[in-house]
C-alpha cells in the first residue's frame, strides 16, 4: 500500500526519533556502565576495591577514677555498720577537703554478713576413704559481723590522685584499686576526630600507590567504614594493710599519668573504572 507523502514524512519522521532516542540510550549507558549492555552494570562486573588506613593520636589521660574498701567487724551488726559509716565519712570528708566534689564521690556497694564459728562431730563409716559425716546435735553460733562498703571516686584533676590515695590509706580503706586513666568525653572526641583525619589520609595513600603499581582505575569512593581502638588503661592495685603497708607517716604517694593512645581504623571501598 502506498502512502500519501504527507503520512509517509509522518513515518519517517517517527522511525528516525526512534533510533536517535536509541542511540542517545546507547551512549549513555556505555559512559555510564562501560557496556552497550542495557541490563548489565559496572557493579555487576567488578568488585569494589578496599582498603584499610589507621590513623593514632596520643595524649596525657585528664580524668582518672579510683576505687576502694571500707570493712569493719564487730561482734554487733549495728556496731560493725557505725564504724564503717564513721569510717567512710572521715575519709569523704578528707577527699572534699582536698578539693573533690562530694558528687564525684559514689557508693557502688555496700555489703554486710556474719561470720560464723562451727563445732562438728564426725564419724568415719568408711576403712578405706573415711569422709567426715555431721552428727545430730551440731551448733553453727554467729560469731560476728563484716560490713564492707566499696567507694568509686572520679577525678577531673589526675593531679589530685595521688593525694586521694594517700586519704584513703589513711583512713584504713582496704583494696585500693586505680588510678584508672581515661579521658573525658570532649577528650576522647578530639583525639577521635585527630586520629581518623590520619586513617583517611593514610587509606587514600594507600589506595593511590596501589592503583597505580596495579594499573586500576579509582572511581568515587562507594563506602566508608571506621573502627576504634580502645585506650590501652593499666590501672594499679594497691592494699593499704598488706601491700603497700602506708600509714600516717609513709612518704606520698607518687603517681605518673603517662599517655593513652586512641587508633581509628578506615576501611574505603572505591569504585572501579
Amino acid at each position: 500500500m502506498k502512502l500519501n507523502p504527507k503520512t509517509e514524512l509522518t513515518v519517517k519522521t517517527a522511525l528516525f526519533s526512534a533510533v536517535f532516542t536509541l542511540i542517545l540510550f546507547s551512549l549513555a549507558n556505555f559512559f555510564v556502565n562501560r557496556s552497550w549492555n542495557f541490563f548489565s552494570t559496572n557493579n555487576s562486573k567488578t568488585q569494589p576495591f578496599t582498603v584499610q588506613g589507621s590513623g593514632s593520636a596520643t595524649a596525657t589521660p585528664d580524668q582518672a577514677q579510683i576505687s576502694f574498701t571500707v570493712t569493719k567487724t564487730a561482734p554487733k551488726l549495728e556496731d560493725a555498720q557505725n564504724e564503717a559509716n564513721a569510717a567512710t565519712n572521715s575519709i569523704v570528708t578528707d577527699l572534699q577537703s582536698a578539693g573533690i566534689q562530694k558528687k564525684d564521690i559514689q557508693t557502688g556497694n555496700y555489703n554486710s554478713h556474719p561470720n560464723y564459728t562451727e563445732s562438728t562431730s564426725t564419724i568415719s563409716s568408711m576403712p578405706i576413704r573415711p569422709m567426715p559425716i555431721p552428727l545430730p546435735g551440731n551448733s553453727t553460733d554467729i560469731a560476728s559481723y563484716t560490713v564492707d562498703e566499696n567507694i568509686t571516686i572520679t577525678l577531673h584533676d589526675i593531679s589530685k590522685a595521688s593525694a586521694a590515695i594517700d586519704i584513703a590509706t589513711k583512713g584504713s580503706a582496704e583494696n585500693i584499686y586505680g588510678p584508672s586513666f581515661t579521658f573525658s568525653e570532649q577528650e576522647q572526641q578530639t583525639l577521635s576526630d585527630q586520629a581518623r583525619t590520619v586513617a583517611i589520609s593514610n587509606a587514600k595513600q594507600k589506595a593511590e600507590k596501589m592503583a597505580g603499581e596495579t594499573g586500576i582505575r579509582l572511581g568515587k569512593i562507594l563506602s566508608v567504614q571506621e573502627t576504634n581502638t580502645p585506650f590501652g588503661i593499666q590501672p594499679l592495685m594497691m592494699n593499704a594493710k598488706t601491700e603497700s603497708g602506708a600509714s600516717s607517716g609513709s612518704a606520698p604517694t607518687q603517681i605518673n599519668p603517662g599517655e593513652n593512645t586512641m587508633t581509628v581504623n578506615i576501611v574505603l571501598s572505591y569504585e572501579v573504572r
